[in-house]
Protein backbone atom coordinates (compact mmCIF):
# COMPACT_ATOMS: atom_id res chain seq x y z
CA UNK A 1 0.00 0.00 0.00
CA UNK A 2 1.28 3.60 -0.91
CA UNK A 3 2.60 5.28 2.23
CA UNK A 4 3.18 9.29 1.82
CA UNK A 5 5.84 10.36 4.49
CA UNK A 6 7.85 13.16 5.69
CA UNK A 7 11.25 12.64 7.46
CA UNK A 8 14.24 14.74 8.48
CA UNK A 9 17.90 13.50 9.21
CA UNK A 10 20.64 15.09 12.10
CA UNK A 11 24.42 13.57 12.01
CA UNK A 12 26.82 14.71 15.02
CA UNK A 13 30.03 12.82 14.69
CA UNK A 14 29.15 9.33 15.42
CA UNK A 15 25.65 9.90 16.11
CA UNK A 16 22.31 9.91 13.47
CA UNK A 17 19.01 10.59 14.53
CA UNK A 18 16.35 10.51 12.21
CA UNK A 19 12.51 10.92 12.72
CA UNK A 20 9.27 9.80 10.34
CA UNK A 21 5.96 10.61 9.75
CA UNK A 22 3.89 8.41 8.02
CA UNK A 23 0.44 8.43 6.65
CA UNK A 24 -1.33 4.34 6.69
CA UNK A 25 -3.92 2.80 4.79
CA UNK A 26 -6.34 1.72 7.72
CA UNK A 27 -8.84 -0.95 7.06
CA UNK A 28 -11.58 0.49 9.03
CA UNK A 29 -12.86 4.40 8.36
CA UNK A 30 -10.47 6.29 10.81
CA UNK A 31 -7.42 8.10 9.35
CA UNK A 32 -4.10 6.64 10.85
CA UNK A 33 -0.72 7.37 11.42
CA UNK A 34 2.98 6.46 12.65
CA UNK A 35 5.66 8.41 14.07
CA UNK A 36 9.10 6.56 14.44
CA UNK A 37 12.64 8.05 16.34
CA UNK A 38 15.70 6.29 15.34
CA UNK A 39 18.96 7.12 17.04
CA UNK A 40 22.59 4.83 15.30
CA UNK A 41 25.85 5.08 17.21
CA UNK A 42 29.01 4.08 15.67
CA UNK A 43 31.12 2.86 18.11
CA UNK A 44 34.68 2.92 16.55
CA UNK A 45 34.72 1.25 13.18
CA UNK A 46 33.44 -2.30 13.93
CA UNK A 47 30.82 -2.02 16.58
CA UNK A 48 27.35 -0.18 16.04
CA UNK A 49 24.14 0.13 18.39
CA UNK A 50 20.74 1.60 17.72
CA UNK A 51 17.81 2.35 19.14
CA UNK A 52 14.26 3.38 17.68
CA UNK A 53 10.75 4.20 19.33
CA UNK A 54 7.27 4.25 17.40
CA UNK A 55 3.84 4.71 17.73
CA UNK A 56 0.99 3.89 15.56
CA UNK A 57 -2.16 6.59 16.31
CA UNK A 58 -5.33 7.20 14.94
CA UNK A 59 -7.94 10.25 14.31
CA UNK A 60 -10.99 11.48 12.61
CA UNK A 61 -13.37 8.69 15.16
CA UNK A 62 -16.77 9.59 14.69
CA UNK A 63 -17.24 8.39 18.24
CA UNK A 64 -14.54 9.88 20.39
CA UNK A 65 -14.01 12.84 17.68
CA UNK A 66 -9.86 12.49 18.45
CA UNK A 67 -7.84 15.18 16.69
CA UNK A 68 -4.32 14.70 15.23
CA UNK A 69 -1.84 14.45 18.57
CA UNK A 70 0.62 16.89 17.43
CA UNK A 71 2.70 16.25 20.36
CA UNK A 72 4.13 13.33 18.74
CA UNK A 73 5.67 15.62 16.23
CA UNK A 74 7.83 16.59 18.51
CA UNK A 75 11.14 15.13 17.78
CA UNK A 76 12.83 15.38 20.98
CA UNK A 77 10.85 13.53 23.26
CA UNK A 78 10.44 10.18 23.83
CA UNK A 79 7.31 8.74 22.89
CA UNK A 80 5.77 6.31 25.39
CA UNK A 81 5.73 9.14 28.45
CA UNK A 82 4.65 10.97 25.89
CA UNK A 83 1.85 8.80 24.95
CA UNK A 84 1.30 8.10 28.80
CA UNK A 85 0.65 11.49 29.75
CA UNK A 86 -1.29 12.31 26.91
CA UNK A 87 -3.72 9.69 28.28
CA UNK A 88 -4.03 7.65 25.40
CA UNK A 89 -4.09 4.29 24.12
CA UNK A 90 -1.97 4.18 21.13
CA UNK A 91 0.01 1.72 20.20
CA UNK A 92 3.73 2.53 20.85
CA UNK A 93 6.76 -0.14 20.33
CA UNK A 94 10.49 0.31 20.97
CA UNK A 95 13.43 -1.57 20.52
CA UNK A 96 17.05 -1.67 19.53
CA UNK A 97 19.77 -3.55 18.03
CA UNK A 98 23.88 -4.07 17.17
CA UNK A 99 26.11 -4.81 14.63
CA UNK A 100 29.50 -5.95 14.83
CA UNK A 101 32.24 -6.25 11.89
CA UNK A 102 35.78 -8.65 11.97
CA UNK A 103 37.23 -9.10 8.93
CA UNK A 104 34.71 -10.63 6.31
CA UNK A 105 32.20 -11.56 8.63
CA UNK A 106 29.37 -9.35 10.81
CA UNK A 107 27.18 -10.06 13.34
CA UNK A 108 24.11 -8.61 13.90
CA UNK A 109 20.53 -8.74 15.91
CA UNK A 110 17.72 -6.77 16.85
CA UNK A 111 14.93 -6.97 19.56
CA UNK A 112 11.45 -5.25 19.62
CA UNK A 113 9.44 -4.68 22.89
CA UNK A 114 5.89 -4.09 22.38
CA UNK A 115 4.38 -4.86 25.56
CA UNK A 116 6.34 -6.38 28.80
CA UNK A 117 5.32 -6.87 32.00
CA UNK A 118 8.49 -7.94 33.94
CA UNK A 119 6.83 -9.69 37.05
CA UNK A 120 5.61 -12.56 34.48
CA UNK A 121 8.71 -13.08 32.78
CA UNK A 122 10.36 -13.60 36.40
CA UNK A 123 7.77 -15.93 37.23
CA UNK A 124 8.08 -18.04 33.94
CA UNK A 125 4.59 -17.37 33.02
CA UNK A 126 3.33 -17.14 29.58
CA UNK A 127 1.59 -13.93 29.85
CA UNK A 128 -0.33 -12.79 26.69
CA UNK A 129 0.76 -9.36 27.12
CA UNK A 130 4.95 -10.25 26.62
CA UNK A 131 4.99 -9.14 23.48
CA UNK A 132 8.22 -9.19 22.08
CA UNK A 133 10.33 -9.96 19.05
CA UNK A 134 14.39 -11.75 18.73
CA UNK A 135 16.17 -11.57 15.55
CA UNK A 136 20.21 -12.71 15.12
CA UNK A 137 22.29 -13.07 12.05
CA UNK A 138 25.46 -13.48 10.77
CA UNK A 139 27.04 -12.38 7.05
CA UNK A 140 29.90 -13.83 5.52
CA UNK A 141 31.88 -12.28 2.10
CA UNK A 142 34.68 -13.51 0.01
CA UNK A 143 36.44 -14.43 -3.03
CA UNK A 144 36.08 -17.34 -4.92
CA UNK A 145 36.14 -18.60 -8.42
CA UNK A 146 36.54 -15.45 -9.79
CA UNK A 147 33.32 -13.86 -7.59
CA UNK A 148 31.94 -13.25 -4.93
CA UNK A 149 30.59 -15.43 -2.21
CA UNK A 150 27.92 -14.37 0.08
CA UNK A 151 26.65 -16.25 3.27
CA UNK A 152 23.83 -15.26 5.13
CA UNK A 153 22.12 -16.42 8.46
CA UNK A 154 19.73 -15.59 10.45
CA UNK A 155 16.96 -16.87 13.19
CA UNK A 156 13.40 -14.38 14.72
CA UNK A 157 10.57 -15.25 16.73
CA UNK A 158 8.26 -13.36 17.46
CA UNK A 159 5.84 -14.17 20.47
CA UNK A 160 1.85 -14.07 19.90
CA UNK A 161 0.18 -10.62 19.55
CA UNK A 162 3.20 -8.92 19.09
CA UNK A 163 1.82 -5.25 16.99
CA UNK A 164 -1.52 -6.21 17.17
CA UNK A 165 -4.13 -3.99 19.34
CA UNK A 166 -7.77 -3.54 19.84
CA UNK A 167 -8.76 -2.94 16.03
CA UNK A 168 -6.90 -2.24 12.77
CA UNK A 169 -7.04 1.55 13.44
CA UNK A 170 -3.75 0.93 15.70
CA UNK A 171 -2.26 -2.31 15.12
CA UNK A 172 1.69 -2.28 13.30
CA UNK A 173 0.39 -2.53 9.53
CA UNK A 174 -0.30 -0.55 6.43
CA UNK A 175 -3.43 -1.97 5.05
CA UNK A 176 -3.65 -5.57 4.97
CA UNK A 177 0.08 -5.74 5.58
CA UNK A 178 2.00 -6.09 8.25
CA UNK A 179 4.72 -2.93 8.86
CA UNK A 180 7.16 -5.63 10.34
CA UNK A 181 8.02 -9.38 9.14
CA UNK A 182 5.98 -10.66 6.52
CA UNK A 183 5.07 -13.39 9.10
CA UNK A 184 3.69 -11.22 11.38
CA UNK A 185 3.31 -12.70 15.00
CA UNK A 186 3.42 -16.11 16.69
CA UNK A 187 6.15 -17.74 14.92
CA UNK A 188 9.84 -18.75 14.98
CA UNK A 189 11.80 -18.87 11.19
CA UNK A 190 15.66 -19.85 10.34
CA UNK A 191 17.07 -19.34 7.20
CA UNK A 192 20.35 -19.62 5.43
CA UNK A 193 20.78 -17.81 1.57
CA UNK A 194 24.05 -18.49 -0.72
CA UNK A 195 24.52 -15.80 -3.48
CA UNK A 196 27.24 -15.94 -5.84
CA UNK A 197 28.17 -13.13 -7.93
CA UNK A 198 30.59 -12.85 -11.03
CA UNK A 199 30.31 -10.11 -13.18
CA UNK A 200 26.79 -10.13 -14.68
CA UNK A 201 25.62 -13.68 -13.83
CA UNK A 202 24.39 -13.52 -10.41
CA UNK A 203 22.72 -17.17 -8.28
CA UNK A 204 21.45 -17.95 -4.78
CA UNK A 205 19.78 -20.81 -3.34
CA UNK A 206 17.78 -20.48 0.49
CA UNK A 207 16.52 -22.82 2.58
CA UNK A 208 14.22 -21.60 5.87
CA UNK A 209 12.43 -23.09 8.34
CA UNK A 210 10.17 -22.56 10.47
CA UNK A 211 6.86 -22.27 12.73
CA UNK A 212 3.85 -20.01 12.98
CA UNK A 213 0.57 -20.62 14.99
CA UNK A 214 -2.50 -19.21 13.03
CA UNK A 215 -6.42 -18.72 14.21
CA UNK A 216 -6.73 -14.81 15.03
CA UNK A 217 -7.40 -15.72 18.20
CA UNK A 218 -4.26 -17.01 18.79
CA UNK A 219 -1.92 -14.00 18.66
CA UNK A 220 -0.53 -14.95 14.56
CA UNK A 221 -2.77 -12.45 12.71
CA UNK A 222 -1.71 -8.81 13.81
CA UNK A 223 -4.69 -7.16 11.82
CA UNK A 224 -7.29 -9.20 14.53
CA UNK A 225 -7.80 -7.55 17.84
CA UNK A 226 -5.98 -9.11 20.33
CA UNK A 227 -9.18 -9.00 22.28
CA UNK A 228 -10.17 -12.57 20.93
CA UNK A 229 -7.84 -14.08 23.13
CA UNK A 230 -9.49 -17.40 24.36
CA UNK A 231 -7.59 -16.71 28.56
CA UNK A 232 -4.39 -14.09 29.43
CA UNK A 233 -2.27 -17.21 29.83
Amino acid sequence: CPSPFASIRFNSGPLTYQMMGMYLQAVSYQKKYTVNHYVHCKLGTKFSINMFESVVFNSGDSINNRNFEFAYLNPFVVLRPNEYSLGSGDNVLMGGGFSFNSGRNKWYGQFIIDDLLIPSVLQKQKYWGNKIGILAGWKHMRSLLGGKFLFRMESSIVRPYTYSHIGSQLNYANGMLPLSHALGANFWESFVRVDFIKHKVACFMELSLGEKGIGAAYGGDILAPYTLRPSDY
